[in-house]
C-alpha cells in the first residue's frame, strides 16, 4: 500500500524538492484516499471540511486551488484505483531527499 499511495500521489509530487512539502501533499493525498470509501454524503461533507481545512484564511483563491487539487486527486483516485477498497490507518515517513520512505499501514474498508 506504501506504493500505492506513492503512485496515488504521484502527479502532485514530481515537480516538488523539499521534502516537508512532500510530507504535507502525501497527507491530503491519504485524506483523499481514505474519504474516497465513504459513503457519498459522508465524502462530500468530508472533502468540504478538508478544502476549508487547507484554507483556513475564507480567501476565494485559496478555496478554489484547495478544491482543484482536491477534486484532481478524487478523480485520480476513481479513475485508476477504484478498485482498492483499504484505507489507510497509520502511516510513517523515513529517509530525505531522494531516499523519502513512506511506510502505511492499512485495512479493508468497513
Amino acid at each position: 500500500m506504501s506504493e500505492t499511495i506513492m503512485d496515488f500521489a504521484e502527479p502532485m509530487l514530481s515537480n516538488l524538492n523539499d521534502n516537508e512539502t512532500k510530507k504535507k501533499v502525501i497527507n491530503v493525498a491519504i485524506l483523499v484516499w481514505n474519504a474516497f470509501v465513504l459513503p457519498k454524503k459522508e465524502r462530500n461533507q468530508t472533502i468540504k471540511k478538508l478544502i476549508f481545512t487547507l484554507s483556513p484564511s475564507d480567501n476565494k483563491r485559496d478555496l478554489a486551488i484547495s478544491k482543484t487539487i482536491i477534486n484532481a486527486l478524487m478523480q485520480r483516485r476513481k479513475k485508476y484505483f477504484s478498485y482498492n477498497k483499504r484505507v489507510i490507518i497509520d502511516y510513517q515517513f523515513s529517509g530525505k531527499g531522494e531516499d523519502l520512505r513512506l511506510d502505511v499501514v492499512s485495512t479493508p474498508a468497513a
